[in-house]
């Protein structure tokens, strides 16, 4: 299911002033949203351990698992994303993992874009509506059963854009990568000169290069040199030593074996069969 097709179904609303902690993992039959009132502790989840503050907001997707420890007041909504459970108007206690039965969660629809754990820091702004919410799932009524619905919907739709600009902004900023070798091969030396325009580590900026284009960015660099390399060729009268070392190749030689490599042919051969571009008088 996409974003804009939910429909939530808020079946429980509270503030909880009492010491949330575990013994165990636990797993919901609902969507929990949890948020920090005040307190500080740690979320366990089969992620690992994470810091738990005030204003901190949770999400955890039906049979996911997850125990808090220390002293922590929380604002707690039970949800469905659909209205298929809505006659189903009594919360379950989430079990243990050991005796977690899928079969008795409310409402497995997923959304697409939606990971099954969230936690933000620092979330502050979302404090309003959430007490807004449980506000009105208390005052009860079709009216606010509606309203109610409408916050959570844009709640958890700003979860889904983040997580979708985390996952756009690596193919973003490799793009921009693209586009700057193209524009600055000539000047750019390797991975590093690139790193630095980019304020990245360089190992880190050539792991993320390959991850998203399946190449190395070294190798990308030296295909850019190549395809300057194969206008010059055409478009110049300059030697190919001159050429070589214009697009940024450090030797003669290395810039004809990764030419043919690139090209299937020579420089000197490229330049003598390639059909040139024909000039304007």
């Amino acid at each position: 299911m996409r974003a804009e097709q939910m429909n939530p179904y808020l079946r429980a609303a509270m503030i909880q002033p009492a010491i949330m902690e575990g013994r165990c993992m636990r797993m919901a039959y609902d969507n929990r949203l949890f948020y920090t009132m005040d307190g500080n502790g740690t979320v366990i989840t089969e992620q690992g351990e994470e810091a738990v503050t005030p204003h901190t907001i949770m999400f955890f997707a039906p049979g996911y698992g997850y125990h808090f420890r220390g002293k922590l007041r929380m604002l707690v909504l039970n949800f469905d994303l659909t209205r298929k459970a809505d006659d189903q108007k009594m919360p379950l206690c989430p079990d243990p993992v050991s005796s977690f039965l899928p079969s008795r969660i409310f409402d497995d629809t997923k959304i697409e874009t939606l990971p099954q754990a969230i936690l933000k820091n620092n979330a502050l702004s979302f404090r309003s509506d959430l007490l807004e919410t449980v506000r009105l799932f208390h005052e009860g009524g079709s009216m606010a059963d509606a309203m109610t619905s409408a916050i959570l919907k844009k709640t958890i739709a700003s979860f889904t854009s983040a997580c979708e600009d985390r996952h756009a902004a690596p193919k973003v900023l490799c793009e921009n990568i693209r586009r700057y070798l193209h524009i600055y091969i000539p000047q750019i030396k390797g991975n590093e000169d690139v790193a630095r325009h980019f304020g990245y580590h360089p190992v880190y900026l050539s792991q993320l290069y390959r991850q998203i284009t399946g190449t190395t960015l070294y190798r990308a660099i030296l295909s850019e040199r190549v395809r300057l390399a194969e206008k010059w060729l055409l478009c110049t009268d300059q030697s190919i030593d001159e050429i070589a070392f214009g697009v940024g190749f450090q030797t003669r030689s290395h810039f004809c074996t990764f030419f043919k490599q690139q090209t299937g042919l020579s420089p000197a051969l490229y330049r003598k069969t390639a059909i040139r571009p024909i000039k304007d008088d």
